[in-house]
């Protein structure tokens, strides 16, 4: 059954307990992910699907986007798949645009 919760929504418990530690989105990201963070990962984070990330992040029609434009520059081939740097998606989370 569906529960529709009212108010204002509650936090994700990693967004609360980095915020108890008084731990920066950068430390919280690397001590989870380390240097590099995958697509599954970098989705998860800005609370995307992986299908929406995977198709915007790599599409031209996308690039004015403000969180492409940030975290699209920072990603590297690791293998067969794509990985993105920490600290860029750990600076467009705390801008927060």
């Amino acid at each position: 059954m569906l529960q529709i919760s009212q108010g204002r929504g509650q936090q994700s418990s990693a967004a609360a307990g980095s915020k108890k530690n008084n731990e920066s989105t950068l430390q919280r990201l690397m001590r989870m992910y380390g240097d590099h963070m995958s697509v599954v990962q970098v989705a998860a984070e800005l609370n995307y699907s992986v299908t929406y990330f995977r198709k915007k992040i790599g599409a031209a029609d996308y690039q004015h986007l403000g969180w492409v434009k940030a975290i699209y520059p920072a990603r590297k081939k690791s293998g067969r798949f794509w990985v993105y740097r920490t600290e860029s998606v750990a600076s467009f989370l705390d801008k927060g645009v």
